[in-house]
C-alpha cells in the first residue's frame, strides 16, 4: 500500500459526512455527561452508534467506497447489526479479566492478556467487516490469514492504533476542553476502522475478497457497456448495409472508426462479427472493405496485424485481396517472411487476373 492510499483512508473521517457525525455525537456525550442517569443512557446510545457505524464504515472501504456512509437509522438501532458489539463485549471481558489478575498480583499475565487481545483486534475487527460473522471474528484461522496476508500493513495499522491512543493520553493531560477532545476521539475510533477496511480492500485479491466496486468489477461494467454501444452501432450500420446502402453503410462504418482514431481493436471487433454473420455475401462485402483499409493503415506499423486481417479475409473469402498490387505483393512478402508460405502463395496465386499489367516479381513468388 503507497503512502499516498494509507493517507487516504486515514482521513477518509474527515469528509463531510464523517465530520457532521464527529460534530454531532460529540455534542452528544457532551450533553450527556451533564445529565444525569438519562445522559448515561444517552451517552451508551451514542457510543454504540460510534462503534456500529465504525464497522459499516469498515464494509463500505472494504468493498471499494471512497467516501464515508451516510448515517442511517439502521446503524444506530439496537435491534440491527448487534455482531458488531462483539469486540465491545470482548474489551469488557478483557478488561475484567485483567483487573481480576491483576488483584490476584499476576500483574505479568493481566498485561500478556491486554496486550495479546490488541495485537489480535484488528485482524478480529476486519474478520467480522469481512465476513459480518461473530464466530469468524474469533476464529483464530481466519484472524491469523488475515495478520498474514497483511504483514506489514497489520503492523502499521497496530502503529497507528498505539499512536492514536498515546496522543489521546497526552492530550488528556494537557487539559484539553471535553469538546475537542471527544472529537479527536472520535476521528482516531474511525480513522483506524477506515484504515482497516482500506487494508482489506488493497489485499483483497490474497484473502479472497470480492468487493462490491473495484477496479476489475468496474472494469468489468465498463467492458460490458461499450460491448452495448459497439452492438448498437454494428447493428445500424448492418441494417443499412442490408438495406441495400452498402456505400452509406461503408462511410458510416469508416467515420466512426476514423472518429476513434482508426482503433485496431475495434477494427478487429467489426472483422470478427461480420465474420461470423450468415448473411456472407453483404458481410463479406463489408468485411473486405475494411480489411483493405485496415491493410493500407496498418502496414508497415503493425505488420503481425496485416498479415493475421490478411489470412482471417482470405479463410472466409478466397478472393479477398488488399486493394492495391503493391500492397498484396508487400502483405505477401511479409506472410513468407513470417512463416506462412500458404498465405503468400494464396494471395499471389492469380495475381495477374487481379491486378492486370502488374507482376509479381519471381522474388515475391513462392
Amino acid at each position: 500500500m503507497t503512502p499516498a492510499k494509507v493517507l487516504h483512508y486515514l482521513t477518509l473521517p474527515l469528509r463531510t459526512t464523517g465530520l457532521i457525525l464527529i460534530a454531532v455525537l460529540s455534542v452528544v456525550l457532551l450533553i450527556a455527561a451533564r445529565a444525569g442517569l438519562t445522559g448515561t443512557l444517552l451517552a451508551l446510545a451514542a457510543f454504540v452508534a460510534l462503534v456500529k457505524y465504525g464497522y459499516v464504515l469498515l464494509e463500505r472501504v472494504a468493498n471499494g467506497a471512497t467516501e464515508p456512509p451516510v448515517m442511517s437509522f439502521e446503524m444506530i438501532s439496537p435491534f440491527e447489526g448487534i455482531e458488531s458489539l462483539v469486540h465491545l463485549v470482548l474489551a469488557i471481558l478483557t478488561a475484567g479479566a485483567a483487573a481480576h489478575l491483576r488483584a490476584v498480583g499476576e500483574v505479568r499475565w493481566a498485561l500478556m492478556l491486554c496486550v495479546a487481545v490488541l495485537f489480535v483486534l484488528p485482524a478480529s475487527v476486519g474478520a467480522l467487516g469481512l465476513t459480518g460473522s461473530a464466530v469468524q471474528a474469533l476464529n483464530p484461522w481466519k484472524l491469523w490469514a488475515i495478520v498474514r496476508e497483511l504483514g506489514v500493513v497489520y503492523a502499521a495499522i497496530l502503529a497507528v492504533a498505539l499512536s492514536y491512543g498515546l496522543a489521546l493520553v497526552l492530550l488528556a493531560k494537557a487539559d484539553l476542553p471535553s469538546l475537542p477532545m471527544l472529537a479527536i476521539g472520535m476521528f482516531a475510533w474511525l480513522s483506524t476502522y477506515s484504515f482497516i477496511g482500506g487494508a482489506l480492500y488493497e489485499a483483497r485479491d490474497g484473502l479472497g475478497h470480492e468487493p462490491v466496486d473495484s477496479p476489475e468489477r468496474r472494469d468489468g461494467r465498463a467492458g460490458r457497456e461499450l460491448e452495448r454501444e459497439r452492438l448498437r452501432l454494428f447493428d445500424t450500420i448492418y441494417a443499412e448495409a442490408r438495406g441495400g446502402n452498402l456505400a452509406g453503410a461503408w462511410k458510416t462504418l469508416l467515420g466512426e472508426l476514423d472518429q476513434r482514431g482508426f482503433d485496431p481493436e475495434l477494427c478487429d471487433w467489426f472483422l470478427d462479427r461480420l465474420t461470423a454473420l450468415a448473411d456472407k455475401s453483404t458481410a463479406n462485402a463489408l468485411a473486405n472493405r475494411l480489411a483493405r483499409e485496415a491493410v493500407g493503415r496498418f502496414l508497415d506499423r503493425d505488420n503481425g496485424r496485416v498479415v493475421r486481417i490478411a489470412g482471417a479475409r482470405l479463410r472466409s473469402d478466397p478472393r479477398f485481396r488488399p486493394r492495391s498490387a503493391a500492397e498484396t505483393l508487400r502483405v505477401a512478402s511479409l506472410a513468407r517472411l513470417g512463416g506462412d508460405p500458404a498465405l503468400a502463395q494464396a494471395l499471389l496465386v492469380d495475381f495477374e487476373q487481379h491486378f492486370p499489367g502488374a507482376t509479381a516479381g519471381k522474388e515475391t513468388r513462392v
